[in-house]
Formats: structure tokens, C-alpha cells, sequence
């Protein structure tokens, strides 16, 4: 079964996305499935690290920040149809977007930061106890991101 492929049907039609658009999600799926190479219902967030880590080398921060969306919606979507068990840090974090406080989102997008990586940023905040126990390189990494 190609999990790619049925998300992008759902994309254009429970989603309603342009043509575009989805053709710019399937292009970062198929991207991160390119450099993944295995099951995608498998997936690690060490792994979602380490390929954003190398997006980051190559791309603009608003193209990083669309595949983020693209990897969340992916995931999402995937738990949603029962594929895959919510049991990644990653995807835990992105269930605790609805209760961000609007004040402090706003203070971050009063910085001139999007409202999904304003989200992403707060998020991130409550990963502490999981950035201890990666290696020094990726925590740095993850670091950086975080004040980016």
C-alpha cells in the first residue's frame, strides 16, 4: 500500500488543497521517503531529526518549515487512519498544540515568526527530557534549531 499516494487523495478531497499544494506536500514526502528508505510507518524521530538536520544545509527556513507541515500532516494522518500508534515523541508534542497559550504565541509571532513555527518553537520547548538523551551533536543541532 502506497501511504503516500492515499494521503495525497485525502488532501484533495476531505483537505481541499490546490494543485500546488499537494503536489508541493507529495514532493516532500516522497523526498524524505527518497532518503528514509523503509517502511514509513517505522520511522524514528532520531530519523526526522537527521533529515531536517540536512534540509536545513540545503534549503530556505520556509522550505524547511513546509516540510515540517508536510511530515506532521503525513503523521497525523497516518494515526488518524489507525497505521500507525501515536507512540512518537514528535507526534505526542503535536497533540498539545490546541492548549498553547495565545499570549505566548503571539509574543513569538510578534517576532516576526509564522504561526506554524511558532508552534513548532513552543512545542519543541516541552522536548527537554527527550534532548537529553540524544547524542551531543543532534541536542546542539535541535538547539539551534529551537532559536532559529
Amino acid at each position: 500500500m502506497n501511504y503516500i499516494d492515499d494521503y495525497v487523495i485525502f488532501l484533495k478531497t476531505e483537505k481541499k488543497l490546490g494543485d500546488a499544494s499537494i503536489e508541493s506536500y507529495k514532493l516532500d514526502l516522497k523526498s524524505f521517503n527518497d532518503y528514509i528508505k523503509k517502511d514509513l510507518k517505522n520511522i524514528t524521530t532520531e530519523e526526522i531529526l537527521q533529515y531536517l538536520n540536512l534540509l536545513r544545509k540545503d534549503l530556505k527556513p520556509k522550505s524547511v518549515n513546509r516540510h515540517i507541515s508536510a511530515l506532521k500532516g503525513f503523521y497525523n494522518y497516518l494515526v488518524d487512519e489507525n497505521i500507525v500508534e501515536n507512540n512518537g515523541s514528535t507526534l505526542e508534542h503535536e497533540a498539545t498544540i490546541s492548549k498553547i497559550n495565545e499570549e505566548k504565541l503571539n509574543y513569538l509571532m510578534g517576532l516576526g515568526i509564522s504561526e506554524d513555527a511558532a508552534k513548532d518553537l513552543y512545542v519543541l520547548g516541552f522536548m527537554s527530557d527527550f534532548k537529553k538523551s540524544l547524542p551531543m551533536e543532534y541536542a546542539v543541532e535541535l538547539n539551534r534549531l529551537i532559536k532559529e
